[in-house]
């Protein structure tokens, strides 16, 4: 994520827009005050999730600038960022499995490029990205490619859990200075240990019919204070509270599938102590 400050401006005034489009429906009759309701509802239950991982990424990227948790760093040459951008196209197009999450600007690095490597994340070229095992997304391997006097990078094995099970397998590449090649190896060891560390399992894994049981709960009561809603609109009570519960029931429940769903699907198999 570049700029990740950018991505929580831009997801707090889409909260806001949907705070004002729910006003706007409540100032007006008819079908446009259903319809206004119910996409200034979606906006401000969407936009919650992504204000928090912004802000968290936001945090992140803030700490690891500063220099806490740094445990390496470099600066890349103009003329080893061109090298490293043009094997990178290469070993991209070999397989998708290897096509890069670092999204490399197109235009050529004028005075160079800083890498800050923190505990569980780091900094290229002012993209913060983080590896966590056992996280989103899943740090699996870590590998060392190329030798000295040539170009030589560092290639995280990525996986994206998919709504429809399975892993999107991505790399995350970033070029290794030749005057910081100790940093470099630094670094490889450090996340050669944390994989080789077996993560905690979370409650979805130790507790999953606990988990999945609460979030189809969720979904049933969102659609029972939907339902109510219709009923109290066919009945001529209350138009305001009605809309209010139709839209606010038909976002939760859609929220709650979509939660119980992604946990279903990525906790598949796992034995639950619950």
């Amino acid at each position: 994520m570049r700029k990740p400050i950018l991505y929580l401006y831009r997801w707090l005034g889409l909260l806001a827009v949907g705070a004002l489009v729910w006003a706007l429906g409540n100032a007006v009759d008819g079908a446009p005050r259903t319809v206004l309701v119910i996409v200034g509802a979606t906006l401000s239950a969407c936009a919650p999730f992504f204000i928090v991982r912004a802000a968290l990424a936001s945090v992140g990227y803030a700490r690891l600038s500063g220099g806490r948790g740094v445990v390496a760093r470099w600066r890349v040459s103009p003329g080893e960022w061109e090298a490293f951008r043009h094997f990178d196209a290469q070993r991209s197009r070999q397989a998708t499995t290897l096509i890069n999450d670092f999204r490399i600007r197109p235009e050529a690095a004028g005075d160079g490029v800083d890498v800050i490597v923190g505990k569980r994340q780091l900094i290229v070229d002012g993209s913060y990205h983080v590896l966590r095992t056992g996280g989103v997304p899943e740090m699996r391997e870590v590998r060392w490619l190329g030798q000295p006097p040539g170009l030589e990078c560092l290639e995280f094995k990525i996986a994206y859990g998919r709504r429809s099970g399975g892993s999107l397998i991505l790399a995350l590449r970033l070029p290794v200075s030749a005057a910081a090649r100790a940093e470099a190896r630094r670094t490889y060891d450090h996340f050669q240990a944390l994989r080789a560390k077996v993560p905690s399992e979370g409650l979805a894994y130790r507790k999953r019919k606990l988990v999945v049981g609460g979030g189809l709960a969720v979904m049933l009561l969102a659609l029972v204070a939907s339902g109510v809603g219709w009923g109290m609109q066919a009945a001529g009570m209350d138009r305001e509270t009605s809309v209010i519960l139709i839209a606010g029931g038909l976002t939760c429940a859609i929220m709650a599938a979509i939660f119980t769903g992604i946990i279903a699907l990525a906790t598949r198999g796992a034995r639950s102590g619950s």
